[in-house]
């Protein structure tokens, strides 16, 4: 079985360090102030978010630009995860994690919009060592042409398969985030999608969404591996 973790809002929070940091590297790269009404960051894929930003500030998004851009966005973003209590992990998660850990068939993973580097960056400013995820499926992995959250679950699949050997059913797949996006990508391959009330979506929004559970910020964790192991 494997079980995918979104990042942002989902493990953990950062007080919005990574649009903040965006905003750093738009102004050292361009020198001026970007706008940034009417991006959507909750559930999104941090090139579609980058190139968003550009194109509204009407600034061109070449594929060189976008490296420098990814590159800056890291270091600026390492700067504020550095300020104490920045980034926090949510209530619950050493818990589930430790408990999900415990169990032989499960194996764990990420699922996330972030780029890999900054992806990981966020969990070690939390503390969680990104090692404890053996799988991940990051926001620069989609289809290049017409990237879409769907598109990073056959690439956790597929790496599921490397490391293990063998292939997993669809339904032994289980995905958990706190967006409408993170049940759609989930739903759309016949995964099990786990909601969680814990970022800007509340349960009947994630529910109506098409989620199989939705669970509010302080479900106990023997519930939620419950549930998944089901």
């Amino acid at each position: 079985m494997l079980v995918l973790f979104d990042i942002d809002a989902t493990l953990l929070k950062t007080s919005r360090a990574g649009l903040h940091a965006m905003a750093d590297a738009a102004r050292d790269l361009v020198g001026r102030e970007f706008r940034f009404e009417g991006v959507t960051f909750a559930g999104g894929l941090d090139p579609i978010i980058i190139t968003q930003i550009l194109n509204m500030n009407a600034h061109d998004a070449d594929a060189e630009f976008l490296n420098r851009f990814r590159a800056i966005y890291r270091e600026r973003l390492r700067e504020r995860l550095a300020v104490p209590g920045t980034g926090t992990l949510l209530a619950g998660i050493p818990a589930l994690l430790s408990a999900l850990e415990s169990c032989t068939e499960i194996t764990l993973g990420l699922l996330t919009g972030n780029f890999r580097e900054t992806g990981e960056d966020k969990l070690r400013a939390c503390g969680l060592d990104p090692a404890r995820f053996l799988i991940g499926a990051f926001g620069d992995e989609a289809h290049p042409e017409r990237p879409h959250r769907r598109d990073l679950v056959p690439v956790a699949m597929q790496r599921y398969r490397e490391l293990r050997g063998r292939t997993l059913a669809s339904d032994q797949v289980v995905v958990i985030g706190d967006t409408p996006h993170d049940v759609d990508c989930a739903t759309h391959h016949g995964c099990r999608a786990l909601a969680v009330a814990t970022g800007l979506h509340d349960l009947a929004t994630l529910q109506a969404a098409g989620a199989d559970r939705g669970v509010g910020g302080r479900s106990g964790a023997e519930k939620i591996v419950a549930w998944i192991r089901g």
